[in-house]
């Protein structure tokens, strides 16, 4: 299995490490209802978590297109 293949396979589990992240910060929001700082570093943790999802989804599309490129190029 070539590093692409991996990725491509492994984007599913980058999405459900998010959702995980997100229902426990939300439960932490819900059960501790933290005040300034503590609640600033919740929220910023959901928003780097969003960023890091779409990054791998990022990754993933370069990673189908080098696959469609090696098949291409293969004879």
């Amino acid at each position: 299995m070539t590093e692409s293949q991996q990725l491509v396979q492994e984007d599913d589990y980058i999405d459900q490490k998010r959702y995980e992240i997100e229902d426990r910060c939300v439960d932490l929001i819900a059960t501790q209802q933290p005040i300034a700082g503590d609640l600033r570093a919740i929220i910023a943790l959901l928003h780097i978590t969003v960023e890091l999802e779409r990054i791998g989804d990022y990754a993933e599309g370069i990673a189908k297109i080098t696959l469609i490129n090696g098949q291409r190029a293969s004879p």
